[in-house]
């Protein structure tokens, strides 16, 4: 049978803005947010009751936020030589964001040993009106 699992996580980050706003716009200048970022993984529950452990995910997850969790996100491809990483770094939108934690998750939750767990869902809340989110229902 499977089931999901979705589990939150917080980063602190600052970033600015430097594409699709106007000169002045307050998102221009260096701010900052608590992002709320839940990921939800599914797969089959094993003979140990679980699909898996809460420990062994969050040690998957950690070391991609690490790379945002009290940093400028304009810096982020200084910590990651990747392309999706030179485009939030570029213009550090919710959604470009969330578009380099979906491609750095999807590959560390596939290395989780032994468990066949996937990740089926990100959404990045970026303050109390603003959430984006990707589904692999979305695909």
């Amino acid at each position: 049978m499977g089931l999901v699992i979705r589990r939150q996580y917080f980063a602190e980050a600052a970033h600015r803005l430097t594409d699709g706003v106007p000169d002045g716009h307050q998102c221009r200048r260096l701010h900052g947010h608590r992002y709320e970022i839940a990921v939800t993984v599914g797969g089959s529950v094993h003979g140990d009751g679980m699909i898996v452990e809460y420990g062994a995910l969050d040690g998957a997850i950690m070391p991609t936020l690490e790379k945002i969790d009290h940093r400028d996100l304009n810096s982020l491809s200084e910590r990651d030589p990747g392309p999706l990483a030179a485009s939030v770094a570029r213009n550090p939108t919710v959604e470009l964001l969330l578009l380099w934690l979906v491609d750095a998750l999807s590959q560390s939750v596939a290395a989780i040993p032994v468990r066949g767990v996937r990740l089926l869902g990100v959404s990045v809340r970026e303050d109390a009106l603003s959430t984006v989110e990707w589904s692999e229902m979305y695909r």
